[in-house]
């Protein structure tokens, strides 16, 4: 039996507009795992099979994409109150309802807080430091960008 590696990635397709929540960087590639049953998935699976047939390990398709095309994110150890990890990109609610977005900076997987009205960063904290029972993942920038929209921040995709 094949093991696979837990994954430490995620990436979002920039032509598709689709996550794939396990992520493998390699090369001038990135290896998705897919689940063909999601609707999304479906749609452009016509391009997929262009790309590259993919392969079947333990039951799980996996397919390359090319790296230009998507855009990677790190997951965290931290577990919000449902256990979901956490990962760069992803907007969470901390305490009374403070909305914090998780960054990659300087090597480490960070939470910003943000002034609405003038963009700027006005906290900024590692993300471990945080309590986990204290904060919900309620979505991402890239899947949800009506949670940042008054967020004034350049991301490099």
């Amino acid at each position: 039996m094949t093991k696979i590696a837990i994954p430490m990635f995620r990436a979002w397709d920039k032509d598709y507009k689709v996550m794939y929540t396990n992520a493998w960087p390699f090369e001038d590639l990135v290896h998705v795992e897919v689940d063909k049953t999601i609707p999304t998935i479906k749609n452009h699976e016509y391009a997929m099979r262009k790309m590259g047939e993919g392969e079947e390990v333990n039951q799980k398709w996996f397919y390359p994409i090319v790296a230009k095309n998507v855009v990677l994110m790190r997951y965290s150890d931290t577990l919000d109150i449902s256990d979901k990890r956490g990962c760069e990109g992803d907007i969470i609610r901390y305490s009374n309802d403070v909305r914090l977005i998780i960054v990659y900076d300087d090597g480490a997987l960070k939470v910003c807080s943000y002034n609405m009205l003038t963009g700027r960063v006005i906290a900024s904290g590692y993300l471990n430091d945080l309590v986990s029972n204290d904060f919900e993942i309620i979505g991402n920038r890239l899947e949800n960008p009506d949670l940042c929209r008054n967020i004034n921040i350049t991301f490099d995709d």
